[in-house]
């Protein structure tokens, strides 16, 4: 978590542990590549197994990058230079 209070930032950090193992999903990546003709692109494939895995498998295609999008509107991640930088030449 990262906020600002009183013109101060702070991080903080915790880790959460989830003790179910029904939860756990298997991913596993598969690439292929014809090697036949030359130049051909590779095309990838996610298997996803587990409890909610069709659902889990929905998110991760929402969240991938399409380029053909960039038509419309340039894609950039957001800048996170909200911190205090200090430009001062002081030795």
């Amino acid at each position: 978590m990262t906020y600002i209070r009183e013109n101060q930032a702070y991080v903080e950090k915790t880790q959460i542990t989830v003790p179910w193992t029904n939860k756990e999903l298997s991913v596993q990546f598969a690439r292929f590549r014809n090697k036949l003709q030359p130049g051909q692109k590779e095309s990838w494939s996610a298997l996803i197994k587990g409890p909610g895995a069709e659902m889990k498998a929905i998110e991760m295609v929402a969240a991938l990058y399409d380029q053909s999008l960039e038509a419309f509107v340039k894609h950039s991640w957001p800048s996170f230079a909200f911190f205090r930088t200090d430009y001062s030449d002081a030795a």
